[in-house]
């Protein structure tokens, strides 16, 4: 496991920092977002990912744009991969510019 895979995904992290902030809890962002409490702990804990559904439920809830939680979901991946799979990767792509 690579050092990126142990930070918190900076969506999620948003997400909790914005719970935090306004002292609502997963249970209450469940309920507003018609969601079950464990489909919210387990996207905020990093077990599932955020669909882009969730992503728009999200942003009707909490106000947050759904395409700003979804790169940072996706940057954060792509770090991740980057990570784990260049080295790899630069031995078999050719370079072409």
């Amino acid at each position: 496991m690579t050092k990126l895979q142990k930070l918190p995904n900076p969506a999620t992290g948003l997400i909790s920092d914005t719970l935090d902030h306004f002292s609502l809890t997963k249970a209450t962002l469940a309920k507003a977002c018609q969601v079950s409490g464990g489909l919210i702990s387990d996207t905020l804990s990093g077990k599932k990912r955020i669909s882009t559904e969730l992503a728009l439920r999200f942003e009707l809830a909490l106000g947050i744009r759904a395409g700003l939680i979804l790169d940072l979901q996706q940057e954060h991946e792509i770090a991740i991969l980057r990570n784990q799979i260049i080295p790899k990767l630069e031995k078999d792509v050719a370079t072409l510019v």
